[in-house]
């Protein structure tokens, strides 16, 4: 009888914790585990779009994992909080080196560091199953250094309201224009399909009218200073328009005319490119923006040779950089070896273009 009293005694002192903690499981575990499951399916690299705000997965914040933005998102998170543009393609020189160029943003909102509120807010929405919104705008910090930008600069105050239209009709529809990898883009299609133009003093029935071809020389000054751009076709003018070009002949200007004169740009990389218009005042700003990953290693040279007055030789040269280990022709322990690398520098293409002028025209249009 003690022998039977000791072991129901053992068995119920062995059973029924684990039939107490199996009563408990259902009230506590799943919840626990659906939690788990859920934070473990997250995938924080998606997200949703909505007008200007981003839509997240709350924990995500709170584990300070952020989506890679698209790059039309990482374009609209920068853009309008541009408050200094540092660099720009400059036709003074006759040898120039461009790389990506800085830009600075005003003052933003971050994502980081999270108030206690805001982690308050994240948690609720948690127990919620609900997702959070963020202003777009929030995403610029974290951005910038994602994306590469070359750019070219126009001082519009001196154009006359009909050249001044036909410029900013072709200059602003440029906006927003992607070319994908590989893809050439022809300007005059392009210019083609727009409508608006201002006629002024032309009886003909054209593609398009006076001006556009600065427009044409802008995104030939961008193309001229990215690596990421080749110039298949290109046109100079026959005159050189000093009021708007200098009296010195810089060969950076780009001439369109119906189909005859044309401007061909094409990407050589494996990343999309967008092309992106902004105005401050009277000046005037084009860029080609992509992905950082695009230019790593790779610049531009560019050098002209003056060979008259009015005859100007170009060359646009393309160089990329790489890391490469060290090689010896002799036998040398691994370990003295460990950790020796070299910069190469390679070639990838070179350009040339040349500009004659039969004369200089003072006039103002």
């Amino acid at each position: 009888m003690v022998k039977k009293f000791v072991f129901l005694l053992s068995f119920f002192s062995f059973v029924l914790p684990i039939q107490c903690d199996a009563s408990v499981l259902p009230q506590l575990t799943p919840h626990f585990f659906s939690w788990n499951n859920k934070n473990n399916e997250i995938n924080c690299d998606d997200y949703e779009r909505q007008w200007l705000e981003i839509l997240l997965e709350p924990s995500c914040l709170l584990d300070k994992r952020i989506p890679v933005l698209s790059l039309n998102d990482r374009i609209d998170a920068i853009w309008d909080n541009i408050w200094q543009i540092w660099e720009w393609y400059n036709p003074d020189k006759w040898f120039a080196v461009y790389k990506p160029i800085n830009i600075t943003l005003s003052w933003t909102k971050k994502l980081f560091p999270l108030s206690r509120i805001i982690k308050n807010k994240y948690n609720e929405a948690i127990k919620n199953w609900n997702k959070i919104e963020i202003p777009i705008s929030y995403f610029a910090e974290d951005t910038l250094d994602n994306l590469v930008f070359y750019t070219s600069k126009k001082d519009i105050s001196k154009l006359w309201k009909c050249t001044k239209i036909n410029y900013l009709l072709a200059f602003e529809n440029l906006d927003w224009k992607i070319l994908k990898p590989w893809e050439e883009f022809n300007f005059n299609n392009y210019l083609f399909n727009l409508k608006g133009y201002c006629s002024w003093l032309w009886t003909q029935d054209l593609w398009f009218y006076w001006w556009v071809c600065w427009v044409a020389s802008q995104l030939f000054r961008a193309s001229l200073s990215s690596p990421l751009v080749e110039i298949p076709a290109r046109w100079n003018h026959n005159e050189r328009f000093s009021v708007y070009y200098w009296e010195k002949v810089q060969w950076d200007d780009a001439s369109v005319y119906e189909r005859s004169k044309k401007l061909i740009i094409k990407n050589i990389s494996n990343y999309d490119i967008i092309i992106k218009t902004l105005i401050n005042g009277d000046t005037t700003y084009l860029f080609l923006i992509s992905d950082k990953e695009s230019s790593n290693g790779k610049w531009v040279e560019i050098e002209k040779h003056y060979i008259t007055p009015l005859h100007v030789d170009l060359t646009k040269s393309i160089y990329k950089k790489d890391i490469v280990e060290e090689k010896h022709s002799f036998i040398i322990p691994n370990w003295f070896n460990l950790g020796k690398e070299k910069e190469e520098i390679h070639l990838i293409s070179s350009q040339d273009f040349s500009s004659r002028y039969i004369g200089i025209n003072n006039e103002n249009r």
